[in-house]
């Protein structure tokens, strides 16, 4: 059958290939399945062998887009995203109703999978496995894979080869065998960041899959977000794919879906002996998709509740609410002066500059567009000869950063202004994510950069010579409902 299919590959260059992550030299040949990788040269010119027709997958539908015009399809690396379409984020599915998709029912999409799949989805951002004997089902059982299924052998934190784990609790596959007799659809859904910054070859996952669901004995789907994108748990994204594309025609019962994991934001001591959990991914995830939520320790060892966890201190739906009760105060001032903005990556500043600042007269000095600190004077200067105002739109974290306006503002003869955001560094980080799924422009600020930010940090005050500190909210604004809706989603891990 279709399912079963593999294509033979040989290199036959004198420069390396590579297939299912590993190189492939000269001469040798290795046998390759639907949804398998091959690398024309190692790192570089990455396909995906499709067969046609494509295999099946639970819903019926084929298991990826195909190429008409050959057995390959070329797979977008995890830098090549896609510019997304109004707010949506990079790589997800559409949840409205109003576009077609892989989700289209067909005839045939209620069977269950005649063989195990193994399958590169979404340009790379997600990776699917399924075994055998997977159907469609209105109630979906998901679980986290890595500390809520399974555990090291070694007792490390993290698995030292492919073979190193265990099933975590004797319970588990009893448990996952009842709740498949009773209709429930197994689901795991994990993050394994370790495959995009290749520390863990998906062929390495795709082995330890196979001895975990036959260990188990249960039909299993398992999605996997291999990056730092829309599909990674606390994001919606796992789930609003396999809800949408591989779950049939079958509505999720909500009420009788759940999900388990041990990301749980728990805090130390929540249990004798117990360590504070690692983050609180899991926790936050059922609380974006709306599911019931349990960890490994009450749902397989029948422990109750506890209500010594923590969730972030920063709550996008609180923010939002808030911002729509807020009164804004207006940044902008009619006599010339040179304003300087003082707040971490993603506080609102350069909000603040492009709404309200500029639109009023102000010149704006950005050192992510100047390059340097210098040039920034330089604008400012040129601003205040020519009549204009200057906005300073910098982190400006530290007095000696600031004093260079304030001089300037003295020896030009004007006044020179702070305005300092309120943005918690919780709610910047936020907002940066934010950004990133929403504007595949936008860099990646690391924790490294916040980080700085922090420790070099120091209050704004008028004894640096500032004529007045203004201090202004973020208030968060959205061009559509859809950037709304994934603003007030837990976006970071903790």
């Amino acid at each position: 059958m279709c399912a079963a299919l593999r294509s033979k590959v040989r290199s036959l260059g004198a420069n390396p290939s590579a297939a299912l992550g590993r190189p492939l030299p000269q001469g040798q040949s290795v046998s390759l399945r639907h949804g398998d990788s091959l690398e024309l040269l190692s790192g570089q010119h990455r396909f995906t062998v499709h067969f046609l027709p494509p295999p099946t997958t639970a819903s019926g539908s084929s298991a990826a887009h195909q190429d008409s015009s050959s057995g390959l399809k070329r797979a977008a690396g995890p830098a090549e995203v896609p510019s997304p379409k109004r707010a949506r984020p990079d790589g997800a599915p559409a949840t409205g109703s109003d576009e077609e998709g892989p989700g289209e029912q067909s005839d045939g999409e209620e069977q269950e999978t005649l063989a195990e799949q193994w399958t590169l989805l979404e340009n790379d951002q997600l990776l699917m496995f399924v075994t055998k004997g997977v159907k469609p089902s209105s109630k979906i059982a998901a679980f986290d894979l890595d500390g809520t299924i399974i555990t090291t052998k070694s007792g490390k934190t993290f698995a030292k080869d492919r073979d190193d784990w265990q099933i975590i609790y004797p319970d588990v596959p009893r448990k996952l065998k009842e709740l498949s007799k009773s209709g429930f659809k197994i689901v795991f859904l994990t993050n394994q960041l370790g495959i995009s910054k290749r520390k863990l070859l998906p062929e390495d996952l795709r082995h330890k899959l196979q001895n975990i669901t036959g260990r188990l004995g249960v039909p299993v789907q398992c999605l996997i977000s291999p990056g730092d994108r829309w599909y990674r748990k606390p994001r919606p994204g796992m789930w609003e794919y396999l809800i949408k594309t591989e779950n049939g025609s079958r509505a999720v019962d909500m009420k009788e879906s759940f999900y388990c994991g041990d990301a749980a934001g728990r805090r130390e001591g929540w249990a004798p002996k117990k360590k504070k959990d690692f983050s609180c991914s899991d926790r936050l995830f059922a609380i974006n998709v709306g599911l019931r939520f349990y960890t490994p320790e009450e749902l397989f060892l029948g422990q109750p509740a506890t209500n010594k966890y923590q969730l972030p201190e920063f709550d996008p739906r609180a923010a939002v609410d808030g911002a729509r009760t807020a009164v804004p105060v207006s940044a902008a001032r009619t006599e010339k002066e040179i304003v300087v903005l003082v707040g971490p990556p993603g506080s609102g500043k350069s909000h603040v500059t492009s709404t309200q600042l500029v639109p009023a007269g102000y010149v704006a000095a950005n050192r992510d567009t100047l390059k340097s600190w210098q040039k920034c004077v330089q604008v400012a200067e040129q601003a205040i000869k020519e009549g204009k105002s200057a906005a300073v739109d910098n982190t400006n974290g530290d007095r000696e950063s600031r004093a260079r306006y304030v001089q300037l503002g003295r020896r030009l003869g004007v006044p020179v202004r702070c305005l300092l955001m309120t943005t918690t560094l919780a709610h910047a980080r936020h907002n940066n994510k934010f950004r990133e799924l929403t504007d595949s422009s936008h860099q990646h600020v690391s924790d490294m950069i916040f980080n700085m930010f922090k420790s070099r940090y120091e209050e704004p005050t008028t004894d640096e010579g500032f004529s007045e500190i203004c201090r202004l909210d973020c208030l968060p604004t959205f061009s559509d409902q859809e950037q709304e809706r994934i603003y007030r989603l837990y976006l970071l891990e903790k």
